[in-house]
C-alpha cells in the first residue's frame, strides 16, 4: 500500500500554533507596542528596544521551539483552569445551604473533602491578569495571586522547565551564579501587586518539570523588588538615548540570549 500521500501532521500541527500565537498577539499586543514586556525583565536592551520600536523579526523560533514552548502555555493553562476550579468551588461552599434547598447539582457532591480543608485559607485567587508599570513604560501578565484569609498576598510565577536545568536549580549540586531574569521578572508584576493590594508578603516562582512532572518552588526575595525598579529605570534612560550598543552584560545581558532572539540579523546589520 501506497503511504506517500499521508497527510503531514507536524507541519498541520505547526500551522495550528501559528494562528495560536498570532491570535494571542493580537489580543494582547495590538495597539501597546510601545511597553516593554514584563516577561523580558533583565534581559537584552537592543531586543527591548528593537519590541518597541517595531523592528521586523527576521528570526523566527524553530517547529520544535515553538512546540516547546506550547507545551509550557498548555500546563499554564491547565493550572488556570485548576484555579478558577477552586474559586468555583469556594463560591459553591458558600452557597451550598440554597442549592441543597433548590436540589441543584454542586462540585461539593464530588469527593474532595480533603481538597475543601486545603483552601479554607484562601480568600481569592486570581489568575491571569494584565499589570502595566507606567512609570517603566512596562506591562506583562501575572499567572497567581492568592489572597488570603488572613490578608496576606501572595504572588506565583508558574515556570515550565525540562530536567537538565531542574537539577541545576534543585539538585545536589545547584549551579552557581545563574541568570536572574526570572526572579526579576515575578519582581516585576511584584511592583504592580504592590501598587494594586497595598501590600506583598511573598513571590514564588513555581517549577514544573516537563519529563517528570515535578513540582518545586522557590522563593523570590523582596530585594529583587528595588532590583527591578533599577532594571526598567536603567533601561529607560539607556532607550532614550537611541539603539543600545553591543555591550556585554547589558546587550546582551547573558551570550545564550542572541540564539532565541527573534531580531538576531540586526544586531549583524546594526554594528
Amino acid at each position: 500500500m501506497d503511504f506517500r500521500n499521508t497527510p503531514d501532521i507536524e507541519v498541520l500541527y505547526s500551522g495550528y500554533i501559528d494562528a495560536v500565537n498570532e491570535e494571542n498577539r493580537k489580543e494582547r499586543y495590538a495597539g501597546k507596542e510601545q511597553y516593554f514586556h514584563g516577561s523580558s525583565a533583565g534581559m537584552c536592551s537592543r531586543k527591548h528596544y528593537f519590541a518597541v520600536n517595531k523592528v521586523t523579526k527576521t528570526n523566527k523560533p524553530q517547529p520544535k521551539s515553538m512546540r516547546i514552548m506550547r507545551l509550557g502555555t498548555v500546563v499554564h493553562d491547565d493550572f488556570e483552569k485548576a484555579m478558577n476550579f477552586i474559586e468555583t468551588l469556594k463560591k459553591e461552599k458558600k452557597s451550598s445551604k440554597r442549592k441543597e434547598r433548590n436540589g441543584s447539582n454542586s462540585l461539593l457532591s464530588l469527593n474532595i473533602g480533603p481538597l475543601l480543608s486545603l483552601i479554607k485559607d484562601i480568600k481569592k485567587i486570581h489568575t491571569e491578569k494584565e499589570i502595566i508599570l507606567e512609570q517603566y513604560k512596562v506591562r506583562g501578565h501575572y499567572d497567581m495571586v492568592f489572597e488570603m484569609e488572613s490578608g496576606e498576598i501572595f504572588l506565583y510565577d508558574l515556570k515550565t522547565i525540562a530536567s537538565y536545568p531542574y537539577k541545576l536549580k534543585f539538585g545536589r549540586n545547584p549551579e552557581m551564579n545563574q541568570s536572574m531574569h526570572q526572579e526579576l521578572q515575578v519582581a516585576t508584576y511584584g511592583l504592580a501587586i504592590l501598587e494594586k493590594f497595598e501590600r506583598l508578603d511573598g513571590m514564588f516562582l513555581y517549577y514544573y518539570n516537563k519529563d517528570t512532572s515535578m513540582l518545586k518552588q522557590k522563593e523570590v526575595p523582596m530585594t529583587y523588588l528595588n532590583q527591578a525598579e533599577r532594571y526598567w529605570t536603567e533601561l529607560n534612560n539607556r532607550i532614550e538615548m537611541g539603539l543600545p550598543p553591543v555591550d556585554e552584560g547589558i546587550s546582551p545581558v547573558h551570550s545564550w540570549e542572541c540564539n532565541y532572539c527573534d531580531f538576531k540579523d540586526h544586531c549583524w546589520k546594526t554594528e
